[in-house]
């Protein structure tokens, strides 16, 4: 690991060993913007500092929360479900997810 700790690292013994992974920095969601995202025509979420808890009756979109962010990361989401099973059936066949990790917006 470089000098200031703040680098990763993996490595990929052979084939049936362990890999090694060092500490990932940390990457905090600071803005959550969602359109018309599976029950969401508009939707902001702005976490403070701390844990972040979602509560809510059956059905309000926590998982639809939890599914945006995950969608964010490479690959296909935590529930692997085709682009147009996530668009909102009342928002015209598109939808957005963006976000803010610290200062940057992806």
């Amino acid at each position: 690991m470089a000098a200031g700790g703040n680098t990763s690292r993996h490595l990929c013994l052979r084939p049936g060993e362990a890999w090694l992974i060092t500490r990932l920095p940390r990457m905090t969601i600071t803005r959550l913007s969602l359109i018309n995202f599976r029950n969401y025509a508009d939707g902001v979420v702005t976490p403070g500092p701390g844990f972040v808890v979602l509560t809510g009756d059956n059905g309000a979109g926590k998982t639809n929360v939890l599914e945006a962010v995950s969608l964010l990361a490479p690959g296909r989401g935590m529930r692997r479900a085709a682009n147009a099973e996530i668009a909102r059936d009342c928002g015209g066949g598109g939808f957005a997810i963006s976000a803010r990790l610290g200062d940057v917006e992806i």
